[in-house]
Parts: structure tokens; sequence; C-alpha cells
């Protein structure tokens, strides 16, 4: 009997180790968007930062347990650019730099380095048409690209090895994109959805579920002597499925996001000045315990 008790507290100890290093996994790892980008017919190198946090609750494994809290903090800083091949072709790069924390009652984890580099190409299937009367203008691209596991993926805490807060993945992934503006004279429309296909990660015997954004916004372009302001508001939906670990589907991780979104762009010459500000609308993140907070982005563009 005895026996059988050490054998019970075993596996139970076991098994906690394998599940506390994933009980809710709220991803830091997103798809990618272009956003409103003007001068369409030129090349621009650019730098942009976002922010983004998520409040978590980490459910208790024992009955013993009580429930704990963290909070998880992302900031991105991207090196990004875009390169005009003929009149139809477009080639996007971004090499991200990522500053990740996870604060918790009794402890904090900071895990900071370069991120996945990612490449995208993007084909204008219909390329700025112009209306009869020519004040109306439409484009639409489609394309794909490829993520390549450059940023670091063995960053261990005291709970072992935590997916979320990793500043790569540890695999090649792959993207698939689609792109559509609709312009009459100074308001338009755009609409953008990214879907992300995430690969086995062996050495972590790990997979992140497969990512969709999707993105409206309509917008109107200020003309102010010789500046553009743009202005723009939408909505932007994220989806999440479920990551695998050890073969075994994670029911707390994946889910829906929902964002009212608000924007502002400064074009003068050469260069491009804009921010965006993202709120939760609705959300249901790993079972309820991951709670989205207000998102922040802001870029700086170089047109050539």
């Amino acid at each position: 009997m005895k026996l059988q008790w050490a054998l019970l507290c075993v596996f139970i100890l076991y098994m906690q180790d394998k599940t506390t290093a994933c009980d809710v996994c709220g991803c830091s790892v997103s798809g990618q968007n272009f956003g409103i980008i003007p001068k369409f017919h030129q090349h621009f190198a650019g730098l942009r930062y976002s922010y983004k946090s998520f409040a978590s609750t980490h459910p208790p494994l024992l009955s013993t347990e009580t429930e704990t809290y963290s909070r998880e903090y992302f900031s991105n800083v991207e090196l990004w650019s875009r390169v005009r091949i003929g009149e139809k072709f477009q080639l996007f790069a971004f090499i991200p730099y990522s500053f990740i924390s996870k604060v918790t009652s009794t402890s904090k984890y900071i895990n900071n380095g370069p991120g996945d580099v990612s490449v995208t190409g993007m084909y204008s299937v219909i390329n700025q048409k112009i209306s009869t009367d020519g004040k109306m203008i439409h484009n639409l691209q489609m394309g794909g690209g490829i993520k390549l596991p450059t940023g670091d993926n063995s960053f261990e805490t005291d709970e072992g090895w935590l997916p979320s807060i990793q500043s790569g993945t540890g695999t090649v992934d792959f993207f698939a994109n689609i792109n559509y503006i609709l312009r009459f004279n100074n308001a338009g429309f755009q609409a953008e959805a990214g879907y992300r296909i995430n690969t086995f990660n062996k050495a972590q015997d790990f997979r992140f579920g497969n990512r969709l954004n999707f993105s409206m916004r309509s917008f109107y372009i200020h003309h102010i002597r010789k500046s553009d302001i743009i202005t723009s508001a939408g909505v932007l939906v994220e989806n999440a499925q479920s990551n695998f670990h050890e073969g075994v589907l994670n029911e707390l991780s994946g889910g829906n996001s929902v964002f009212g979104q608000l924007g502002i762009d400064f074009i003068y010459g050469n260069t491009g000045l804009g921010t965006s500000f993202s709120i939760p609308l609705y959300d249901n993140m790993a079972d309820g315990n991951v709670r989205s907070k207000p998102r922040i982005q802001a870029q700086v563009l170089y047109f050539f």
C-alpha cells in the first residue's frame, strides 16, 4: 500500500512538472499585417514599434491549490522594407527585436533578443485600375512568405520552458496574405487578411496553432499644403488555434479576439509617420483565462 501511495505521489509530481510550463498560453507570436501604406509605386524602408500586453489567470492543478495571476508584456521593434520589382510585384522583409516580460506575484522573467526574420512577396492581381471618370481606384494584392527560426527559442524560467515568452518559435513557418484597397476621391476602404501556418518544433516537442488575422478599416486623406494626413478607423479580428505539446492538445490556448482600431498617418515628402491604437471589444483566449489589453503601434517610413 505504501508503494502505491509513493507511486501516486511521483505520478502527481511528474504531471505537475509537465503541465505548469504551459498551463495557459497567450502567445506572443502572431501574423503579419501591412496596414495602410501610401506611395504604392515606391520602395520604402522603415522602423515599426508595437506594444501589447495580457492579463492571465492560471487555474490550479490540484484541489488544494489556488488560482495564480500574471501579466505578460510584449514590445517589438521591427526593421521592415518594401522593394518593388516591376509593376505588379512587391517584396517585403521584416527583421524584429523583442522585449518580453512576464510578472507574477512572486517572480519576474525578462527575455529580450532578436526575433524571427521573415520575407513576403505580394502580387497585384488588380493593379490600381482607375474608373473611367478618374475618381475611383482599387488594388488587390495576394501573396505569401516564409519565416526563419533566427530568434532564440530556448529561454528557461523557474517554471520551465514557457512557449509564450520566447522571442522565436524555433520553426520555419509560412504566411498567406491578401490585401484590398478601394478608394473614391479622398475616401477609401481597406481589408486585409493573413494566415500563418506554424510547423513542429522538434527540440521542444511543441507546435503553435495556426493564426488568422483579418482587419477592415475606412480611411480619409486630408491634403494640407504639401503634406497628407490619413485618418482611419476599423476593426481587427484575431483567431488562434490551440497549441500542441508532447502530442497533447493544450486546451488552455488559442481563441478569438476582436479589437477596435483608430489610426493616423502623416506624409510629408519622402517621409511618413504613423500610429494606431487598438482596444479589445471581445476576448475569448485560452478558455477565458487570457485577457487582452489595449495595444499601440507606431512607425516611421522613408520612401525612395
